[in-house]
C-alpha cells in the first residue's frame, strides 16, 4: 500500500504601498483571514510616510515583512518586483494596497493552479478608490470588483 503524502503548498503575498494606511490595513486583514494561510506578507512602500510603518507595528504579525524604498518610483512594478526578489513560498500572489480578497482567494487560486496544472492564477479582488471618516479613524469605501 502506497503512502499518501498531502503537499501543503506556501504562498507569498506581496503588497506594494504608497500613503493609504487606511485601505492597506483591511488588504492586510484580508490575507490573515484566509481560509489558506500565507507563508508571508511582504509590504513594500514606495517610498511612504512613517504612517504605513505604524500600520505594519500595529499587526505585531512575525509573517509581516515591510520593506520601504528609499526613492518613489510612482507604480507597483519595482516594488512587486522587491517583493518577489525576497519571497520565500512556492507561489507569489500579488494584492494592491486598495484591494481585499475574500477568505477562499488563496485557497481556490490555488485548487485553481493544481486542477488545470497551470504555473499562475487570475482571481478577483474589490477595489477601494476613497475613504471616509468615522469616529475610530478612516474607513476605506469598496466600490468595484475586478473580473
Amino acid at each position: 500500500m502506497g503512502v499518501i503524502v498531502s503537499v501543503v503548498e506556501t504562498v507569498s503575498v506581496i503588497i506594494p504601498t504608497f500613503n493609504r494606511p487606511d485601505a492597506l490595513t483591511v488588504a492586510i486583514w484580508s490575507v490573515l483571514l484566509q481560509s489558506h494561510p500565507a507563508a508571508e506578507i511582504i509590504v513594500v512602500g514606495d517610498s511612504a510616510s512613517s504612517e504605513t510603518a505604524r500600520v505594519i507595528d500595529g499587526f505585531s504579525n512575525s509573517k509581516i515583512k515591510y520593506i520601504n524604498l528609499p526613492v518613489r518610483c510612482g507604480d507597483q512594478s519595482i516594488p512587486n518586483a522587491v517583493g518577489t526578489k525576497i519571497a520565500t513560498g512556492d507561489f507569489v500572489a500579488y494584492l494592491n494596497h486598495d484591494d481585499v480578497w475574500s477568505p477562499g482567494h488563496l485557497k481556490e487560486g490555488l485548487a485553481a493552479i493544481q486542477r488545470t496544472r497551470s504555473r499562475w492564477f487570475i482571481g478577483k479582488s474589490l477595489f477601494a478608490y476613497d475613504s471616509v471618516d468615522e469616529i475610530d479613524g478612516r474607513r476605506p469605501v469598496f466600490s468595484e470588483i475586478s473580473l
